[in-house]
């Protein structure tokens, strides 16, 4: 790590950039220490490391579920929507200092620090149950419900409220 200009700048270990290193990490390795250190935290979280992995790994593909695979005369994107609003899905988000869950049943359940987004009890009742997505910027989430609804929460200069939307 070099500071520039006052910004940190990420140096080269043996020639390569500590994105690419992280990428041959372990994973539970990573995952220490993103723990211990903001630092490694936005490197590690970050799309220089995973995206390429990721892009050769789901490029021209798309996730759906076999139960929705299995129905006859479904169209593709008939079962793409219909795997996005299943209940069964789970995923997790993160930024900076905040994380979101959602759970098999649809219910979004938050942690981390209240300036990020951490807290949403100010939704938690809209949060309950048939969330189907999560995205979120440095202080504030939002939540697509299957209903086609919106919920979001957090810091409101960052995108935590959307009642003027």
């Amino acid at each position: 790590m070099v500071s520039q200009h006052g910004k940190l700048v990420l140096a080269d270990v043996f020639g390569m950039p500590l994105e690419h290193v992280l990428s041959f990490v372990p994973v539970e390795s990573v995952v220490a220490a993103i723990s211990s250190s903001k630092f490694l935290r936005i490197v590690a979280c970050s799309d220089a490391v995973w995206g390429s992995r990721c892009d050769k790994l789901w490029c021209g593909k798309v996730y759906v579920p076999l139960h929705f695979r299995e129905i006859r005369g479904m169209s593709r994107l008939a079962a793409y929507w219909g795997s996005l609003t299943d209940s069964r899905r789970c995923s997790i988000m993160a930024h900076s200092m905040a994380f979101v869950a959602i759970k098999a049943n649809g219910r979004a359940v938050t942690w981390g620090y209240v300036a990020y987004g951490g807290i949403s009890s100010a939704v938690a009742t809209l949060l309950k149950k048939g969330v189907v997505r999560v995205c979120g910027t440095n202080g504030a989430f939002a939540a697509i419900k299957a209903n086609g609804s919106v919920v979001t929460w957090g810091d409101a200069d960052r995108g935590g409220n959307s009642s003027a939307v």
